[in-house]
């Protein structure tokens, strides 16, 4: 086993930050790729987020929170967006994109 202090860093740098983020386009806009963030970040464990999110993850925050594009796209992937905020510990993005959907 693998401990976690070794693991982490792996998966959220290098295979998120160098597999997967650069080839997200607007996650907010296309399905498919909110369903890859969202099943991504819920197959984080609990305690890689125990500690506020990690560095390697604040990119999502600006691409999925209230400062992401706009329009019905972006709208039909809001419910999915603000799971995977709060799951990352961006309390106030999710709650300012709920409040957006009412």
């Amino acid at each position: 086993r693998v401990p976690d202090e070794r693991l982490a860093p792996l998966v959220l740098g290098a295979v998120f930050g160098t597999r997967v983020a650069p080839h997200l386009r607007a996650p907010r806009l296309e399905g498919a790729e909110m369903e890859l963030v969202e099943q991504f970040v819920g197959l984080l464990p609990y305690r890689w987020l125990a500690h506020g999110m990690p560095p390697s993850l604040a990119s999502l925050r600006d691409a999925l929170g209230p400062r992401a594009p706009r329009g019905p796209e972006a709208s039909a992937t809001a419910a999915q967006a603000s799971r995977v905020l709060l799951r990352l510990g961006c309390f106030d993005e999710a709650q300012a994109l709920e409040a957006a959907m009412l």
